[in-house]
């Protein structure tokens, strides 16, 4: 229960005296310079006593009382964000999801008393007004529940539920409709097209990881960002580090002739300025040329992530058993890869016959 009592210095000043006092904890005592500060510091310090968030080893955020979840966003782009894999991209996209957050009415709300309703106010509000996919609200939930997260875990917040959870869209039967997997690849008169338009680029480094990323099915960031230390002596195998990882876990991608023969060209390339990486070229360059390149092309639908798809596909008929093939592309589920997997009937009658002639023989 707490108590104000107004005070008079010897000065002649005004002070107001707030003294807290609540079974389990040390009486609190503090000086403020309106009444009315003394009566919103109460309400506070009441407040973290009831969360459990305040006790003598408490740090200062939480005896502050600043438990707003404003105050936990903005901690989040400074401390968190920009040391994530996803890159300068990744900050850009998670700060747009955080500023939408902050926008609504669950950004001043104290984190302790938002519950999974008022998150799904907000989802909501992203797929009525908004109209955003439902895989993209999916991720912008998952950037809110990152947040809850690092409060719980880094912020001294143990006691603090995660109300996000449980409030994703559900694609499963019976639940909203799962979005379609995509399947842009390029006809040859289109690959075509498009490395002709790659070759206009100033930096012939866009060209080659265009066709290095159809051979080994590698993600855009773990190709350009990757160094000669990790390709085998005899280049028949690329590594790709933890770091580098999307999902942090290494693997080794064999290498195609088509893939031996790129890196040999760039390699004669560097042979006057050598370079520790094997893409010497930054993501922002790389995309500003790809997006002129794209362009030029006057293609429509295709995006560079839809290479993985392509050198995927072409990846089954060497691995015909998908956990081989995930161990090569890094893909955490196995259902994923299943769609690379679609022969026909024909296909798979002709296979039949092919296993069994051979078995005869």
């Amino acid at each position: 229960m707490a108590s104000i009592q107004k005070r008079t210095l010897d000065n002649g000043q005004t002070r107001w005296l707030l003294q807290v006092r609540k079974k389990g904890y040390k009486t609190v005592n503090e000086t403020k310079l309106t009444k009315a500060a003394a009566e919103r510091r109460a309400r506070e310090i009441e407040m973290a006593m009831d969360n459990g968030t305040w006790d003598e080893f408490a740090t200062a955020e939480q005896k502050s009382g600043n438990t707003s979840l404003e105050y936990f966003i903005h901690k989040y782009l400074k401390e968190i964000s920009p040391h994530k894999k996803g890159g300068e991209k990744g900050v850009i996209n998670e700060t747009s999801t955080l500023n939408q957050v902050l926008r609504s009415p669950l950004g001043q709300m104290d984190v302790y008393r938002i519950k999974s309703g008022h998150v799904i106010e907000l989802r909501n509000v992203w797929r009525d007004r908004d109209g955003n996919a439902l895989s993209t609200i999916n991720r912008k939930l998952t950037t809110l529940q990152d947040v809850f997260t690092h409060i719980q875990r880094d912020w001294r917040h143990e006691n603090l539920g995660n109300p996000v959870k449980g409030t994703h869209f559900s694609f499963k039967k019976g639940g909203a409709t799962k979005p379609k997997a995509r399947n842009r690849t390029l006809s040859q008169d289109e690959l075509v097209t498009m490395r002709a338009a790659l070759d206009q680029c100033q930096s012939p480094y866009v060209r080659w990881l265009f066709d290095f990323a159809l051979e080994t099915a590698g993600r855009r960031r773990e190709l350009l960002e990757n160094k000669w230390v990790n390709v085998s002596t005899d280049m028949s195998c690329l590594k790709i580090t933890e770091d580098l990882s999307k999902t942090s876990v290494e693997r080794f991608i064999p290498l195609t002739p088509t893939a031996k023969a790129l890196l040999n060209t760039i390699k004669e390339h560097q042979k006057d300025s050598p370079s520790e990486y094997i893409f010497p070229i930054t993501e922002k360059a790389f995309v500003e040329a790809w997006k002129k390149a794209y362009k030029r092309s006057k293609l429509k639908g295709f995006q560079f992530r839809d290479t993985r798809h392509m050198a995927t596909k072409m990846l089954t008929d060497i691995y015909p058993k998908m956990q081989d093939l995930a161990k090569i592309t890094g893909h955490e589920q196995l259902e994923t890869l299943l769609g690379y997997y679609n022969e026909d009937v024909d296909e798979q009658v002709a296979r039949m016959s092919q296993f069994f002639s051979t078995k005869l023989l």
